[in-house]
């Protein structure tokens, strides 16, 4: 058991497309925000550094500070059976690199809030830091105003595809 982060997104919508180069921008700069904020980011392993690929965006904390790698792929192979979802999640376990993870999430949310779900084991509070950073960055991009997690592997992400 972990404190852990959920996701689903549809990535062969139109949306999530045309977002996912301005969205591979902003989750390098969360990652140089947070790094020069002192939150060792690593690999996948918690070793070298983090990617930002044209298809994959992958980090863990690093050294000690790590638990499951975050990733996000443009083309990912494991679309779900019941349609043209990807589920995926994080624990974090609340090291130090949990606030890139959430801060990555709300921004792929606000960006396209239709085909990108959000989910926690935490509550909306717990994620203060990672709108904090949401707000220095991308100060025009309002936040939710309410908790936006949402039931991933049903609800209103499902029901529009």
């Amino acid at each position: 058991m972990g404190y852990t982060h959920y996701f689903a997104y549809a990535p062969q919508s139109e949306t999530f497309r045309a977002n996912w180069l301005q969205l591979r921008m902003d989750a390098a700069a969360v990652m140089d925000f947070t790094k020069a904020s002192g939150i060792p980011l690593g690999g996948s392993d918690g070793r070298g550094a983090p990617v930002i690929g044209e298809d994959l965006i992958l980090f863990n904390g690093r050294g000690d500070e790590t638990c499951e790698d975050f990733r996000l792929e443009l083309d990912p192979d494991r679309l779900s059976p019941s349609g043209p979802f990807v589920w995926g999640f994080t624990k974090t376990a609340a090291c130090l690199y949990d606030v890139a993870v959430t801060a990555v999430l709300l921004r792929a949310h606000v960006l396209m809030p239709e085909v990108f779900a959000i989910d926690s084991d935490g509550a909306w509070a717990d994620w203060l830091e990672a709108r904090a950073v949401n707000q220095a960055l991308f100060p025009d991009s309002p936040l939710p105003a309410a908790e936006p997690f949402t039931d991933t592997t049903c609800g209103p992400l499902a029901a529009r595809h």
